[in-house]
């Protein structure tokens, strides 16, 4: 991969913590991809705050922008929801062609679409391509690729050049998502950490500890499977911690833009015998030196399974299509009773409790419980509620 790939990678995690970074995150996506134009749409239906969108410079160098924006919303959107509703009909990521998404046989249909003939008078675009990139039924995010009016339909190569950034911009959004929530609420980073409600490091490469919340110091004081070395690393007690520090460089490695890796999980068996914890690392960078000068490092979610007072299934239902049972499993699930337990509770046989644990894993395209909890904590952000 060319080094200015790989450079770019390290650069969209500076959005997480400045989200003025995109105009110039979208710019170079543009100029390496060799296409016209760029952007981002980011809906949260549930934090109105979240979202933005993100152009690169064809659109904003466009001198008469603003009243160009409104003119789509209010005219042209309309003749748009249909490409938005089957792309996000996908439960995965992957790009999809605009003539393919409003359901033309040909791309010479777009002659005769009318948003593609407004994009391509006003700037000079028009084929697209589009995927969504967080798989979360609560967020409606979408990366958007413009190509020259002469250039005519993406090809699959084009297509397969731009995939490896759907992750990293999908990661770099959940992330932002986070400590906008906390920035909203409260004053500063540092003093913000200590009101999320998940465990959370931020580390060097070779695992210094450089801040860290109240929730993570109460995981480090309990010893039940991680804490912090004498040079101040986090590191796991209950096995070698040599497989976290090789998550923790591997995620490094992306934020300096030598790396690939959007994310890293592993579970960490407890002492006490209590259920793993559940451990992401993903990249993290500080252009506004927040953190430390120039800092280029990595992010740690440390979940306990068991503080379920924290872990909120609300809104799961709506968004996955839950039926009232399978949602009344949901919650139970992630409250840690088995299926005999659930089965009892709820008095049916235990094979009704895995028949709907299929369903509600099937629905919601997870795995296991650990999936479920992360899931539900990405929907339902486990933050304190400000005093007063």
């Amino acid at each position: 991969m060319q080094k200015s790939s790989l450079a770019l990678v390290g650069h969209i995690y500076d959005a997480v913590l400045d989200p003025a970074q995109w105009d110039s995150i979208l710019d170079e996506l543009a100029d390496i991809l060799g296409v016209g134009a760029t952007s981002i749409q980011v809906i949260d239906p549930l934090y109105s705050s979240h979202q933005y969108t993100a152009l690169s410079r064809r659109f904003r160098d466009n001198p008469g922008m603003e009243s160009l924006s409104q003119e789509y919303f209010d005219d042209i959107w309309k003749h748009e929801e249909i490409i938005y509703r089957s792309l996000f009909n996908k439960n995965e990521q992957g790009f999809q062609k605009d003539y393919i998404s409003m359901g033309f046989n040909d791309a010479s249909d777009l002659e005769h679409h009318i948003p593609s003939i407004w994009i391509r008078k006003h700037f000079g675009l028009f084929h697209r391509i589009a995927s969504r990139l967080n798989l979360n039924n609560a967020w409606q995010d979408l990366l958007s690729i413009q190509f020259d009016a002469s250039h005519g339909e993406a090809s699959e190569e084009e297509m397969q050049a731009a995939l490896i950034f759907l992750p990293h911009l999908a990661k770099a959004i959940e992330m932002r998502r986070q400590f906008n929530v906390l920035h909203a609420r409260f004053n500063a980073v540092l003093d913000a950490l200590n009101h999320y409600q998940v465990g959370t490091f931020i580390v060097s490469g070779q695992g210094d500890i450089l801040l860290h919340n109240t929730e993570a110091q109460r995981l480090i004081e309990d010893k039940d499977g991680l804490s912090r070395d004498a040079r101040g690393r986090l590191v796991v007690t209950s096995r070698s911690g040599n497989d976290l520090l090789s998550l923790i460089q591997s995620c490094t490695l992306t934020a300096r833009g030598e790396g690939l890796d959007s994310e890293k999980l592993m579970t960490i068996k407890r002492l006490s015998g209590q259920e793993d914890y559940i451990l992401t690392v993903a990249p993290i960078r500080d252009p506004k030196n927040t953190i430390e000068a120039q800092f280029q490092g990595a992010i740690v979610y440390v979940i306990d399974p068991s503080n379920v007072a924290v872990i909120s299934t609300a809104g799961m239902s709506e968004l996955y299509g839950l039926t009232k049972a399978e949602n009344e499993v949901c919650r139970l699930l992630i409250e840690g009773l088995t299926t005999p337990d659930i089965a009892e509770l709820r008095c049916v046989c235990p094979e009704t409790v895995r028949s709907q644990t299929k369903q509600i894993m099937q629905k919601t395209s997870t795995q296991n419980r650990a999936s479920l909890i992360r899931l539900a904590l990405s929907i339902n952000l486990p933050i304190e509620q400000p005093p007063g």
